[in-house]
This record gives structure tokens, C-alpha cells and sequence, in this order.
């Protein structure tokens, strides 16, 4: 599984060593001052993959473009635009010109609605039940326990 995220890196120039020449944890990376841009098609929904070639896009020299198939949770796209960074999303594809900096901002970290998922289920099958959970960040790409109770 480490490839979906190491084979994309590597053609940006990411230098990448693990256990065996498969890539396995723990990894080793390297960068290169010359990052290379990537036009890239996610194989599978991943967020996590998306992030870590978006940040590598921040540094790349020139235009990295991202496509997924599927939607995926859009906290990283939101969170490099409050810290300053430009990129465009249009439906499914995502553009970086790189290199930019980002410029530091003072965050507050909600909780997390797949966690309070449990204690949401938990309020709706005990009787009587009253339940307040504060601070939990929801956005228009994580409501799916929303919508199913």
C-alpha cells in the first residue's frame, strides 16, 4: 500500500528507501531541491496520498496537477488556502503552482466527526439518552454519519 504514495513522490524526484526494495515502513525520504511538477490521477480514493502530494507540490518547480476519481475529504485544500497558499480546485482536479510559502496561522483543532461518530450512535440507541458534543469539525465533505442518522 506504501506505493500509492511513494511511486508518485519518487517521480517528483523524492529520493525513498525502506526495509526492501519494496518500500516498506519505516521509509526513508529524501528531497531534492529540484522538485519536479507532477500530473497525477489518484488510482483510489485517498486524502491521505492527495495531502502528501499536494505539500510536495507547495516546493515543486512549476505546475503540479492532482486528479482524483472519487471525492475525498477537502481539510488539506482548506487549511494550505488559510495558510496563504494558492491552488485551484475544479471539481475532481487540483492545481499548485509551485514553489510557495506558506505563512504561519494561529489554529484551532476541532475534534474529529469520525470519532464522535461512536458516541452520536451511542446517543441514539440508549433510551432517554441526552448527548452535547462541542467543538467537532464537520465540513461539506464529512457528513456521511450525518446524513445516515
Amino acid at each position: 500500500p506504501m506505493d500509492r504514495v511513494t511511486l508518485p513522490l519518487k517521480k517528483m524526484g523524492v529520493s525513498i528507501s525502506g526495509q526492501t526494495e519494496r518500500d516498506l515502513p519505516p521509509l526513508r525520504l529524501k528531497g531534492t531541491k529540484n522538485l519536479r511538477p507532477i500530473h497525477y490521477e489518484l488510482p483510489i480514493a485517498s486524502a491521505q496520498v492527495k495531502s502528501a502530494l499536494m505539500f510536495a507540490a507547495l516546493q515543486a518547480k512549476g505546475e503540479s496537477v492532482i486528479i482524483e476519481k472519487e471525492y475525498t475529504r477537502n481539510h488539506t485544500e482548506d487549511m494550505l488556502q488559510q495558510f496563504g497558499g494558492h491552488l485551484s480546485v475544479d471539481s475532481k482536479k487540483i492545481t499548485v503552482q509551485g514553489p510557495q510559502k506558506l505563512t504561519g496561522q494561529k489554529v484551532v483543532v476541532p475534534g474529529d466527526i469520525s470519532s464522535a461518530a461512536f458516541w452520536l450512535v451511542a446517543g441514539l440507541i440508549v433510551p432517554n439518552s441526552r448527548l452535547v458534543l462541542q467543538n467537532v469539525g464537520i465540513n461539506e465533505t464529512r457528513t456521511g454519519i450525518i446524513d445516515v442518522i
